[in-house]
């Protein structure tokens, strides 16, 4: 008798595992999918909530194209952004691939120097002209000699 109590035991704990794992899934799969946090999960009812990710999504956009109307005014590093982001939102969405779907949609640019992803500067189209920064939005840190890439 008490070797079943256990078999029994031991299958509802696999149950009770594998839907934690599928709800771990799910929450992965949303967070790759869109850079946001378009669903949220309750501990308490092992349950997913999906939210309106478009307009999150959107919302998000809105404010990081704003962001180099009034906060920035030369070419800016992705950590500079994400943390005037934070400092802005008081939220802590990764927002690189926001950034990179803004470029994709033509409204920034990314220009890295010398191949090194470490000296890669974004901002707005306009800013670029010839393949580089226009001087006065190139960033300051940046050598006259070094070598400008536009990231497609």
């Amino acid at each position: 008798m008490a070797v079943s109590s256990f078999i029994e035991s031991l299958k509802m704990e696999i149950r009770e595992t594998e839907g934690r794992l599928r709800l771990l899934k799910q929450t992965l799969n949303a967070y790759e999918g869109s850079g946001t946090m378009p669903i949220e999960y309750s501990s308490q009812s092992n349950e997913v909530i999906k939210k309106d990710v478009n307009q999150s999504k959107g919302t998000i956009l809105s404010q990081l194209k704003n962001m180099f109307v009034t906060d920035f005014h030369s070419a800016v590093r992705m950590p500079d952004i994400q943390t005037k982001y934070e400092q802005a939102s008081n939220k802590k969405n990764k927002i690189e691939n926001l950034i990179r779907e803004l470029r994709k949609k033509g409204d920034l640019v990314a220009v890295r120097y010398d191949g090194k992803n470490i000296a890669t500067y974004w901002g707005k189209s306009e800013w670029v002209n010839g393949g580089d920064f226009k001087s006065e939005y190139k960033p300051s840190s940046i050598s006259i000699d070094a070598k400008p890439e536009v990231l497609k």
